[in-house]
């Protein structure tokens, strides 16, 4: 079984919404904690929409996209 790509899938949403314009996602990574536990956070249009803290960097933006989608589509993944 593959792990969803949330980071894909929220891509695909923003070109759907926005006729192929995925500029107002944006992520900011910022580490607190130990080195190998990053933080990155989904700003959509200035507002945080997701956040996600894992072992690795693309774990935490997994986890963080997830949020994201869940919090825009109002739906549980």
């Amino acid at each position: 079984m593959t792990t969803p790509k949330f980071a894909t899938q929220l891509n695909n949403y923003f070109q759907e919404k926005n006729g192929g314009d995925t500029s107002p996602i944006s992520y900011q990574e910022s580490s607190s904690g130990p080195a190998d536990a990053p933080t990155w956070t989904i700003i959509f249009s200035g507002v945080e929409k997701g956040r996600g803290s894992a072992l690795t960097k693309n774990a935490a933006r997994e986890e963080a996209s997830k949020k994201a989608l869940e919090a825009l589509t109002g739906r549980a993944l």
